[in-house]
Order: C-alpha cells, then structure tokens, then sequence
C-alpha cells in the first residue's frame, strides 16, 4: 500500500525574477523539465499550475508573455497515458485563507475553470499555495468538487503534539524544517553539515507516509497527503550534488524505503524553477540534463510510482479526522511572511478596498465586466508580491491591479 510520485509547483509569477523574465523561465526550466519527465514514462509527477500561469502559457496575456503552445500537447498527452495528474489551486497565487471569503470562492472556481478549458481534465487534487490551510478549507474544496489536497506535515505534526499556540510557556516550540532547509542550503561550513545531518535522520527514521482525513468546520473533511519538507530538502541537496548528497544517493534512499514505506509519498514537491534556472531557495540551477539521467534511471528502478488519484481509487481512506493547524510553508509556519511587514499591510489594505468597491457594484456589471475585474482582484492579491523576498515590481504588479479597479469602479460612479 504504498505510492510515489514527484510534485513540481510551476508559478510565472516569480517573486525573485523580473516579469521580463518569464520567456526565459519557460525556454530554460518549465519546457525542458516536462520534455525530461515525459521521456521516462514510468515516472509519475502531478502538476500544480496557477491558472494564470497556464493562461500565460497559452499565450492569453500576450502583454507580459506571448505563450508556449508546444507544452500543451506534452501535457495533455501525459494525463491521457497516466504519467500526470494536474492539481487544482488558485488561480492568482494567493495566500488563500487570507482573501475575503467570496473572493476566495472565485479563486479557486476560476482556477479549476481555467485548468478544464485548457488542458480538458476536471482536477480531483488541490494544492494549495505555499500549503497555506485554515479548517475552512475542507468545505470549500468539497464543495468546488475536490477529492483530496495537500497539507504540510510539520503542521500536523504540532495539532498531534498539542501545539496550536505558538507562544507556550509550557511547551517550547520546535525548529520547523524550512529554516532548517535554509541553513543547509545558506549556512556555514559547521552549520551546513548539521543541518544536512539533522535532515537525514528525519528521512532515516520516517517510513509511515499515509494520507489523513483532514477535519474541518461544518464536520468537512478531505483528504490529505502530507508533504514532508525534509523530503524536499534532502532532494534538492543530493540533485544539486551538495557535499557528500547526489543523485544516486537519493535514488538509493528511495530505493530502500520502499521496502517498509506506507502511504503516499511525494519526494519532491516544490519550484519547478530550482531546475534548469534557480530560484530563491537554490540559487545554483540543477541541470535538467542531471535530471532526464536520473528520471531513466528511476525507471529501471522498479519503484511503486503512482498518482493520487489513482492510489485512492486502489486504497480508498477512511482514517481518524484529525484536525490541521492553520498556518502555511514559511520558516515560522504562519502568514506573517505575507501580512505582517508594513508595507504588505498597506498593500492588503489597497486591495481589500478594491474588493469592496467591486462587492458594492458587482450586482450592476456585465459578465464580461465581472470576469475582468475578478482576475485584476486575484492578481492583486497574488503571493509573489507579498513574500518570500519580492522584486518591488511584484509588489507594484499588485498595486496596480488593484488601482485599476478602483480607477474602473469610480469612473463607473462618476458617470452614473
């Protein structure tokens, strides 16, 4: 009863890089990344895409990206054979528990929307951005049709422990796995080595991967896989060769645990960016010639390589709900990374007042005006402007999306 696949996030968006840098970001990374994984067939990988990266893909923003046609047919060819699986999200990139409760409806319908008219799949998973959760999600992706989603495991892991509150005179809280990952990838010498070691023996010792039944309000309840960040840690150190980490050490490392593995397992789930390009977490690409090597040798492996989907068609769940502490993927495992500096404060502030103007006229709108306007909202509220360490243009690309509607809504009420 075990599963395995690859999760690459793709988000065009990128805080670190220019919007200028986009066609550069397909041609080196998102391109030759799914040219290399649809070479090895037998290795699985979801897909997770913010609608408006897939649109930027289609060429339907042709004043930021003129499009990459030739990846559609890579990509609607490997759901059709069983290779991919597409994962719903938000359409803007935003930290979603954060967005007023209509707006986020909007998010993820648009999102799911965008996905079934380009790539001709209806997601069954959702992942969400930087795995922000709230127990009000349970209910809304049921009711946006969802069967399963994606949570981070250190957050579960202190619900189990009993630590929803950070600040506990009588429990002191634990080192999360992302600033350990930093240390790894950023550290000294001395630092680096601990960390790394401190991270294998997080892998070493941790076999029982199985999804739970995420528990929400309203007696919702999806389930979740959990994502391991030091699975994603120790991944990117051996494909980036760090020290004594390789390939073949990571191919061996999951070759042996899949003979007392449980559950599903997604050994890598973050940036597609980290290869072929760099991001913010690696700022050394993986070659993607490093890695089409190492997907054919995954190959010959014989490892139990699946889908979610599919894994919960074989092994339908039905544990313990058990209830996820709100937070996201962020070295303290909440949202201030995107809401407590002052100036992401004053950005929040400029948008939920275009939300409110738009909420105040949205009954006298067109259609066409709506969907217009809804998309400009979304992207002002997307991540990458906010967090981890944005470009001011990213943060300006949300400013002015926002400012172009409040400038639409109150030449709308100048001349009614």
């Amino acid at each position: 009863m075990s599963g395995l696949a690859f999760l690459f996030h793709g988000n065009l968006l990128y805080a670190e890089y220019p919007l200028a840098r986009i066609p550069e970001m397909v041609e080196k990374s998102y391109l030759p990344m799914l040219k290399a994984l649809y070479d090895a067939p037998a290795v699985k990988a979801v897909l997770n895409f913010s609608g408006f990266t897939l649109e930027l893909l289609a060429g339907e923003h042709p004043g930021l990206y003129e499009g990459k046609q030739e990846l559609f047919p890579l990509l609607k060819d490997g759901v059709k054979r069983g290779q991919f699986e597409l994962t719903g999200s938000s359409w803007g990139h935003a930290i979603l528990p954060t967005l007023p409760a209509e707006l986020r409806t909007h998010d993820i319908r648009l999102c799911r929307e965008t996905i079934q008219r380009l790539i001709g799949v209806i997601p069954e998973g959702f992942f969400p951005p930087e795995l922000a959760v709230a127990p009000f999600l349970p209910a809304e992706l049921t009711a946006a049709g969802y069967r399963w989603t994606v949570v981070d495991r250190e957050l579960l892991m202190y619900t189990r422990r009993g630590a929803l509150n950070d600040f506990n005179e009588f429990m002191r809280p634990s080192r999360s796995l992302t600033a350990l990952t930093a240390v790894a990838q950023r550290g000294g010498l001395c630092s680096k080595l601990k960390a790394m070691r401190a991270i294998g023996k997080i892998i070493s010792r941790e076999h029982d991967y199985s999804p739970v039944e995420w528990q929400g309000v309203g007696e919702s309840s999806i389930v979740a896989f959990p994502l391991e960040s030091a699975w994603i840690a120790y991944s990117l150190l051996s494909l980036s060769r760090g020290f004594i980490f390789n390939e073949h050490r990571l191919a061996g490392k999951l070759r042996k645990l899949q003979t007392r593995m449980r559950g599903f397992l997604f050994p890598y789930s973050s940036d597609i960016e980290f290869f072929g390009l760099g991001g913010n977490t690696l700022t050394v690409p993986i070659p993607i010639e490093r890695m089409r090597d190492f997907f054919l040798r995954l190959e010959n492996e014989k490892l139990p390589f699946s889908l979610p989907s599919a894994y919960l068609a074989d092994h339908p769940y039905r544990g313990r709900p058990e209830y996820c502490k709100a937070g996201s993927w962020s070295t303290r495992k909440d949202f201030s990374l995107w809401t407590h500096d002052a100036d992401n404060r004053m950005l929040d502030q400029y948008c939920r007042e275009a939300w409110r103007a738009y909420s105040t006229q949205e009954e006298r709108l067109s259609t066409e005006k709506r969907d217009y306007l809804l998309r400009k909202l979304l992207l002002a509220f997307n991540s990458d402007g906010r967090g981890w360490t944005p470009l001011p243009e990213h943060r300006l690309f949300c400013y002015k999306n926002a400012q172009e509607v409040l400038s639409e809504l109150r030449g709308r009420e100048r001349r009614h």
